[in-house]
């Protein structure tokens, strides 16, 4: 059969033998398999790209509508700029019959979400999501939707980071809005973001915060049905602290997780790679640099129990 025949048996990484049906449905030069995920910009599939005869995952942007459109090429080529061993590669963009599709390298893991690990190797990871960031910041890219579902952890090991979908330059304005609202994902957001205010290196670092927060106590940081409340959580409470979820957090990693999330940037870690190299410092057993307020001994304002 001809390398263009989309009903050849294929032999990709995940299942090995699988028949691509010919009947499936097409896009582009991609056959489309089976949805394996969604999000606020679009829909994933496992696709199979009939040219180069290889699994991928292909984003689909929800509807053809000129701000999804906008918001969908600008992870395109937002993404494409960056390479690095903790960011998912960008195979192509492109577009058929008005509807906007990405493809990318197909991971054979699992978002965090779904995952139950140790402390320190929720530690492990995240700082191979940090090293991912920097590199996102040092090419003046800002993610602006790190969160669980948005890093895979492939094995049990490695971490890929994607979803650039809400991205855009450090130097860019304030947030782009959407119907009245705030893009992102309000449970991981950054104060500063909900308030529409102008994102930068440290807004990441807050997100990363807050995805080891939920990687060490099981849950996010901020939970509420109604959207509203769950703002106004994000933009004036502070979470419980780890400990109270997860006594077998360390003293030292809780005093991290509030110097991250404090909802005033000046008292966050700088950036990605001071984060990273703190938790670092946590995994090799040496004094972190983040400091507890006063003389008490507890962890910054965001995880103090007293407040």
């Amino acid at each position: 059969m001809g390398a263009g025949d989309p009903s050849r048996i294929a032999t990709g990484f995940d299942k090995p033998g699988e028949e691509i049906p010919a009947e499936r449905p097409r896009l582009g030069g991609y056959v489309l398999l089976e949805r394996v995920g969604s999000g606020g910009s679009g829909v994933v599939h496992r696709a199979w790209q009939i040219s180069l005869q290889r699994f991928v995952a292909l984003k689909v942007v929800h509807e053809v509508d000129p701000l999804d459109a906008q918001r969908f090429a600008r992870e395109a080529h937002t993404a494409a700029r960056l390479s690095h061993p903790h960011i998912v590669p960008i195979y192509e963009v492109d577009e058929e019959g008005g509807r906007h599709y990405l493809a990318m390298q197909l991971i054979a893991g699992q978002s965090l979400n779904r995952v139950q690990v140790t402390p320190r190797r929720a530690v492990e990871l995240i700082s191979q999501a940090a090293d991912a960031i920097d590199h996102a910041h040092h090419n003046g890219i800002v993610h602006r939707d790190i969160k669980p579902s948005n890093l895979i952890l492939e094995g049990d090991s490695h971490v890929w980071v994607t979803d650039f979908g809400v991205a855009r330059a450090i130097d860019g304005g304030s947030t782009l809005t959407m119907a009245g609202g705030v893009l992102g994902t309000p449970a991981y957001m950054v104060p500063e973001q909900a308030r529409g205010l102008r994102c930068d290196e440290r807004s990441d670092v807050y997100s990363l915060g807050a995805t080891l927060y939920e990687l060490l106590t099981g849950r996010p940081p901020f939970e509420h049905p109604d959207l509203l409340v769950l703002m106004n959580k994000v933009l004036s409470t502070d979470p419980l602290p780890p400990h109270q979820l997860a006594p077998e957090v360390p003293p030292e990693l809780e005093i991290i997780v509030g110097k991250a999330m404090s909802k005033m940037p000046a008292r966050r870690y700088r950036n990605a790679r001071a984060f990273g190299d703190d938790l670092r410092r946590f995994l090799a057993g040496k004094p972190i640099a983040a400091r507890p307020p006063g003389s008490s001994g507890r962890p910054p304002a965001c995880c103090d129990a007293s407040r």
